[in-house]
């Protein structure tokens, strides 16, 4: 009985063998129906090519899939078969819960752009470690130590270049960047090569063109990119000398004339002030700046050659152009008749036509006998015939009047007052129109034109050649400052 009980036991431990698991068979002993039911219990696991539908708890079964080792499932609950590890000695690889291979004997890793991977390995136990890739990925060191910096490489101060610690592949409208220049701008057309992307142009204060020095050697500039203006520009903001003239808005309001900034569209409404003259700005529309004189658009005098008319005395004036307008500015040496002073330009122009003009008069040592006119002429000497409107102040002052004069000659008094005087605005308006019959001879004191004084085009001056604008003194030391806003001749 001892020998049945050994020989018993090394059967059922053979019978547990997961290698003899893998056969399908039965165990059978001919004549011993219990024998039998208490060996097949003994049976390790069983398996097949697919779960059974039913087990008992405690139960394994070996599920083979056709390729590499089998599964080992056994079962956790009744009728429930659960999953103990991949086919073979490898193992089954999951992806949140999901078994996405099994079998496995490799695991490979694999780092993208943005992480580093460092993997090693110590006894039987595989190490992996994860970082990311500070050259993609920003942190708070790169940060601060401004991972968007550029050191300039550029050749010139009107060639920059260079490339962050991160390469940049491609131009994204709005992008930023801080440069270090290596070179100070030198004023005129400047680019900046971001990576060999390409030269693309550099603009600020309004300007596509920079201003000497608004760049400075080792003064950060921030630049950003904007594919919109001037067909794709690098915009700064410029950490070198105040706005001069070269750059985008916000562009300066005030200041000498000469230094007006350039009109550019992303400056287009903005209104400019000189320091240099009173009574005038100007709007820029985009492209021009527009000059607005008493809050009418005005067209600046200096486009026209003035020639200087010759004196009807020893003295002649003072001629110069301020912020668009040209002044005029003489003291009378004194002497007996009127020393006409002015400037006329030829009029080059044919009946019908029109001549407006808009100024303001000083008279700073005023007499009785000083005036000053605008008209027209035939000529330029001091034998020439003028006729106009005139303007004058009483003696020691007073309300500036606009009357009617004419000389028949430069430098001595014609026909006088030809109509009653008139209070004029702080500007003076007014505008000479001739229609091949009459003359027609206008002031505007604000509340539209008005009629003065018509006659025959033929009177005085027949055929005018010239016109212009002078005054004339009287007594010594009479002295005036005209300053001329606006002058034109149009049909």
């Amino acid at each position: 009985m001892k020998r049945t009980v050994i020989r018993l036991g090394l059967l059922a431990a053979l019978l547990a063998s997961p290698c003899l698991a893998q056969w399908n068979f039965n165990i059978f002993l001919t004549g011993y129906p219990a024998l039998n039911t208490f060996l097949q219990s003994l049976v390790a696991a069983q398996n097949g090519t697919s779960l059974p539908a039913t087990c008992t708890l405690g139960k394994d079964f070996y599920f083979y899939t056709g390729s590499g080792g089998p599964t080992l499932y056994y079962c956790s609950a009744t009728n429930v078969w659960t999953a103990t590890q991949g086919g073979g000695s490898g193992f089954a690889l999951q992806n949140s819960g999901t078994t996405i291979g099994s079998g496995l004997t490799t695991l490979n890793v694999q780092p993208d752009a943005s992480t580093i991977v460092t993997t090693s390995v110590g006894g039987t136990t595989g190490n992996v470690k994860y970082a990311i890739n500070t050259a993609t990925i920003p942190n708070i060191a790169a940060s601060q130590a401004g991972l968007s910096t550029v050191a300039d490489t550029g050749a010139s101060g009107t060639a920059y270049a260079g490339c962050p610690t991160t390469t940049i592949t491609t131009l994204t409208n709005g992008m930023e960047v801080t440069l270090i220049p290596a070179h100070a701008a030198t004023g005129g057309a400047t680019t900046f090569n971001l990576c060999t992307l390409g030269a693309v142009a550099v603009a600020g204060w309004g300007t596509s063109n920079p201003a000497a020095n608004d760049l400075l050697v080792n003064r950060p500039v921030k630049l950003r990119y904007d594919s919109s203006f001037f067909g794709g520009a690098w915009v700064y903001t410029p950490d070198g000398t105040a706005p001069s003239g070269g750059g985008t808005a916000p562009a300066p309001v005030f200041g000498a004339y000469a230094s007006r900034p350039a009109c550019a569209s992303s400056n287009t409404g903005q209104l400019f002030h000189a320091s240099d003259i009173g009574n005038k700005h100007w709007e820029c529309d985009g492209t021009t700046w527009q000059p607005v004189a008493f809050d009418m658009q005005v067209v600046e005098p200096t486009a026209l050659t003035w020639s200087t008319m010759v004196s009807g005395g020893s003295n002649t004036p003072t001629i110069t152009s301020v912020a668009g307008a040209v002044r005029l500015s003489a003291l009378s040496p004194g002497g007996s008749g009127y020393n006409f002073q002015g400037i006329l330009t030829p009029l080059s122009m044919t009946t019908p036509y029109t001549i407006e003009i808009a100024f303001t008069l000083e008279q700073l040592s005023p007499s009785m006998y000083s005036l000053c006119q605008w008209g027209v002429a035939d000529g330029n000497s001091p034998a020439s015939n003028f006729l106009g409107q005139g303007w004058g102040n009483p003696a020691g002052g007073g309300a500036e009047t606009v009357f009617v004069s004419a000389f028949n000659a430069m430098g001595g008094a014609g026909r006088g007052i030809q109509a009653p005087p008139i209070v004029s605005q702080p500007v003076t308006r007014v505008k000479m129109v001739d229609d091949g019959t009459n003359r027609g001879w206008y002031y505007n004191t604000g509340s539209g034109w008005h009629l003065q004084f018509s006659e025959g085009d033929t009177a005085d001056v027949s055929s005018p050649s010239y016109w212009g604008i002078g005054c004339s003194l009287w007594g010594t030391n009479d002295q005036f400052q005209l300053t001329l806003y606006h002058a034109s001749v149009h049909h």
